[in-house]
């Protein structure tokens, strides 16, 4: 019995190339065996002249020239398997089974298979890779290929640059989103060849996002808004009106914005905000909606000074037109005549009309003014008209009423306190000064206020030039130390003191008077009054 070791040889380190065969085989001496094969190869291989098989005995290395069991393209074998071999399977099917007759013991041993395409064995290329827009970068390729291949890198179906050398190089400058894609380089040696790719990807921010142009467009009515941009990575999409985020954000190069049933609060700016790691950009455009008119509740009429005055204010787009009518004198008033002041002032969308009625008309059943305006305002989607109401009438005049009553008490606070400064001046001026007559104008004074109770305990201190002078009311009678009256002001105790004035400073007595005391000092006289 012989036994065969069938091995499989890899040309490449790469799991594109392989060989299958069983591990072991047995059989009897003089007869046949069949050793299963079949192999692969990478597909980007394409072999002009097909494809050449070997199987040798005991080493699979050509180089230390082992026993030839089989080869495809001459009959050259070793002595000991000559006319004993023959390929059952078809190479360019990838089938390499071997039959082999008259099986004898010198035949036990390994047997290896070795495919040989002719064609370049390897191409090696730089992995894919990311790079910014703007810069540079360069690709590299490597072949190994005897003899030498035609090199090429290509883009699409667009060959950029071909060498016949070992390895050849791209340089791309100044990189656009345009050379974003799969490069392939290919290596052509005459019997085949053989090819690698890689893709080449460009980042760069957002474009200027492409949106509607501004509109206008009627309430009620419902639109799509669009906006779609370019980026790498892909952007994400913000809409937002006037600077407040409106919708969803959408991680996309598209993005549809739908407004339904439109009001007239979804008039402003709509903008598009496009970001990604790389920058943003941005686009915008305004929506105008047009609205028939609405009263604002600020219309009213007010009575003033020189009549009636007529305020009405409306809203709408376009702009209101505002006119009044007076259903008791049938009249339409939008211009200035000879009664009736007519103003009119526009602000945006809003309208404002105002009247003046000079004459407030008859008396209605309360009093007051009697009212009867209407106001009118009309716009191409609408017209309206209402009754001015007369709201601020009341309030009027209460204002009237309590001006007068407020005037009237200011008025009276006035001459009470007139009367009483005068009432004042006139106890002030009460005691003539005719008695003293006042060389020097400094006066040192003390008023004394009425007090009925202790008006018998009050002492009146003056200094004079730095020297104490009492007056006192004198002779102290009893233990308890009690102010008897004397003289003139004996009868002080039943009168009213309003005040006491002592004047000492340069005084000369009058003529007549007597100026001095017994002991030799200055005074004044005192009178009660």
């Amino acid at each position: 019995m012989a036994e065969l070791d069938a091995t499989a040889e890899e040309k490449d380190g790469s799991c594109q190339w392989n060989v299958w065969v069983p591990r072991d085989i047995s059989a009897m001496t003089n007869s046949c065996v069949v050793i299963p094969c079949t192999f692969m190869y990478p597909s980007g291989i394409r072999p002009y002249r097909g494809t050449h098989g070997i199987w040798y005995f005991g080493q699979p290395y050509p180089q230390l020239f082992p026993p030839v069991v089989f080869k495809s393209r001459t009959d050259v074998v070793h002595e000991s398997f000559k006319g004993r071999t023959k390929l059952l399977g078809d190479l360019h099917q990838r089938n390499c089974t071997l039959l082999i007759n008259n099986i004898g013991t010198e035949h036990s041993g390994r047997y290896y298979f070795r495919a040989d395409l002719d064609a370049p064995r390897s191409v090696w290329v730089n992995v894919s890779s990311e790079v910014m827009e703007g810069s540079s970068v360069m690709l590299h390729c490597e072949v190994d290929s005897n003899p030498s291949s035609r090199i090429s890198w290509m883009f699409g179906d667009q060959e950029l640059l071909w060498d016949t050398a070992s390895n050849v190089s791209l340089s791309l400058d100044d990189v656009t989103p345009a050379q974003e894609g799969i490069y392939t380089c290919l290596g052509d040696n005459g019997y085949g060849l053989m090819n690698t790719s890689l893709y080449l990807s460009v980042k760069y921010p957002p474009r200027e996002p492409v949106v509607n142009d501004s509109m206008t467009v009627q309430e009620g009515s419902s639109l799509a808004l669009h906006c779609s941009t370019l980026g790498s990575p892909a952007p994400t999409l913000t809409w937002l009106k006037d600077g407040e985020l409106v919708g969803t954000i959408t991680a996309d190069e598209l993005s549809v914005l739908q407004l339904a049933e439109i009001t007239p609060q979804a008039e402003g700016q709509y903008r598009c905000l496009a970001e990604n790691e790389h920058g943003r950009a941005s686009s915008s455009f305004n929506i105008t909606v047009e609205y028939a008119p609405v009263l604002l509740e600020e219309s009213k009429c007010t009575v003033v000074r020189e009549g009636v005055q007529c305020v009405c204010i409306a809203t709408g787009n376009p702009e209101p037109t505002i006119e009044f009518y007076l259903p008791d004198l049938n009249i339409t008033i939008n211009e200035t005549d000879g009664r009736y002041n007519y103003y009119t002032h526009t602000d945006g969308h809003t309208s404002t009309g105002m009247i003046k009625l000079r004459e407030k008309g008859e008396r209605a059943d309360n009093g007051g003014p009697a009212v009867n305006v209407h106001c009118s305002f009309f716009n191409m989607y609408g017209r309206e008209s209402v009754h001015l109401e007369l709201q601020q009438e009341k309030k009027y005049m209460m204002a009237v009423i309590v001006g007068t009553i407020g005037g009237v008490a200011v008025i009276a606070f006035i001459i009470a306190a007139v009367r009483y400064v005068g009432h004042n001046n006139k106890k002030e001026n009460g005691n003539p000064r005719q008695d003293v007559v006042l060389e020097n104008p400094a006066l040192y004074y003390s008023a004394v206020k009425k007090d009925k109770q202790n008006l018998r305990k009050k002492v009146l201190k003056t200094e004079l030039l730095g020297s104490k002078f009492n007056s006192i009311l004198e002779e102290t009678t009893g233990e308890d130390g009690d102010y008897q009256p004397v003289g003139s002001m004996a009868g002080l105790e039943r009168k009213e003191l309003n005040y006491a004035a002592l004047e000492f400073i340069g005084a000369r007595p009058r003529e007549g008077a007597s100026g001095r005391g017994d002991d030799g000092g200055n005074y004044s006289e005192i009178k009660a009054k």
